[in-house]
């Protein structure tokens, strides 16, 4: 069966992190926000992939938050009394996305659901109530694809990382996710600690993919190709805020913040913030190399999606939801294109991206390529030349996008 179909044509999806982090909200630029209590050099486990303490972490907790002696203490502050699951969902048709992964639980071990076989839960601290229940719901109102993450590493239950742990929270926690609330894409994290055998990676994921056979899961499972049954989709391939270098066989999937925090960052300016056009620019590249790009914002403590966020992306999906065809149905080319430019085969049609907004395709060479017409993404026909710098366009007519330069589709006929 390969991957489910859906996986094809919706490419651009919104993830979204929060947890107990949410409330201070705060790492110096280029750090992650939702590991403040590993910065604060707390002893927590399997902290190997981030700087523990942090001075400045330190400093600004002394500054600001020198009343919270345990990071638990900051739990009655994450309140969530603004939250609403529609104007998330919404958020996310607006910027053109067709899918969502919501952190069901980070590493810190607060579970967003009723989960199983434990208190530290959302329903029974800080806001209250179901968020994930209530997200699900709203994604199904909105047509989007619902997924949900899952930290393997839990700094907040004594059982981790023992047997008891893998019995009694992992597994029943992750069979949750998948059999009451529907989840469609299983994506794991925090596994770097521990090796499949602790987990039992194996036995979970054989399990699960026989209750849903089409169940999506990220390769941060740490899964052989082996484990995944014939017929259900091969393992997902994970890259974090760089995309590869060229097109990437296989699925494979590009994550990373509107900034470069995943959980809300108080320290962030607009400067730090993709805008509009880099997220253009940046979502093109990903499907000319043959991938999705699932793009993260960082809820507030009360719930609302920051406005710095917020906006980039609605900017953006204006582009996104005129160019649709691009994003749904686009394949790779034989080259993806380069910073300029973007090259796509929308069915059997070459289409290109001007992200520079130069007018110039260098990649369609006369001796290759003959073109025989070229058109705006509106069906308006442009003029052309065609020498041996490749194809130029006379007056390039473009669509303005802020941001950045202006950027069109435009889609070349050409005989080989």
């Amino acid at each position: 069966m390969g991957m489910p179909t859906w996986w094809g044509q919706r490419r651009y999806g919104l993830f979204v992190h929060a947890n107990i982090a949410t409330v201070p909200a705060w790492s110096p630029i280029g750090q992650y926000a939702d590991w403040y209590w590993s910065h604060l050099g707390d002893d927590v486990p399997d902290t190997m992939l981030m700087p523990r303490p942090l001075v400045e972490v330190l400093a600004h907790h002394r500054d600001r938050w020198d009343f919270v002696e345990r990071f638990d203490d900051f739990l009655p502050l994450l309140t969530f009394d603004r939250f609403d699951a529609e104007e998330w969902a919404r958020l996310a048709v607006d910027a053109g996305m067709g899918y969502t992964v919501f952190v069901a639980k980070h590493h810190d071990g607060l579970c967003w659901w009723d989960a199983p076989n434990t208190d530290r839960t959302a329903v029974e601290h800080g806001p209250r109530r179901n968020v994930l229940a209530e997200y699900a719901a709203a994604c199904e109102r909105n047509d989007l694809v619902f997924g949900t993450y899952y930290s393997l590493l839990d700094w907040g239950d004594p059982r981790y990382p023992d047997a008891d742990y893998v019995e009694e929270v992992l597994h029943p926690h992750v069979i949750d996710l998948v059999e009451r609330y529907g989840s469609s894409v299983l994506w794991g994290d925090g596994h770097w600690g521990h090796s499949p055998a602790t987990w039992r990676t194996a036995d979970l994921l054989a399990g699960l993919w026989k209750r849903q056979p089409d169940l999506i899961v990220n390769d941060r499972w740490s899964a052989s190709p082996d484990d995944v049954p014939e017929g259900s989709p091969p393992i997902l391939r994970t890259f974090e805020y760089d995309p590869p270098a060229g097109i990437v066989d296989g699925p494979w999937e590009l994550c990373r913040g509107i900034g470069s925090s995943f959980g809300h960052n108080r320290a962030e300016r607009a400067e730090h913030h993709l805008t509009g056009y880099d997220i253009v620019a940046l979502l093109t590249e990903v499907v000319a190399k043959g991938g999705n790009l699932l793009l993260n914002v960082g809820p507030a403590a009360d719930g609302t999606v920051p406005e710095l966020q917020a906006e980039p992306l609605r900017e953006a999906g204006t582009w996104v939801r005129r160019h649709a065809r691009l994003i749904e149905r686009a394949r790779p080319w034989s080259t993806w294109g380069d910073d300029d430019v973007r090259y796509l085969m929308v069915d059997d049609e070459l289409c290109v991206v001007d992200i520079g907004a130069r007018g110039r395709f260098p990649a369609i060479d006369p001796s290759a390529l003959r073109v025989t017409a070229v058109r705006s993404a509106d069906g308006t026909d442009l003029d052309f030349d065609q020498d041996g710098d490749g194809l130029q366009l006379r007056l390039p007519r473009l669509g303005p996008l802020s941001g950045g330069p202006a950027v069109d589709g435009v889609d070349v006929d050409v005989e080989v």
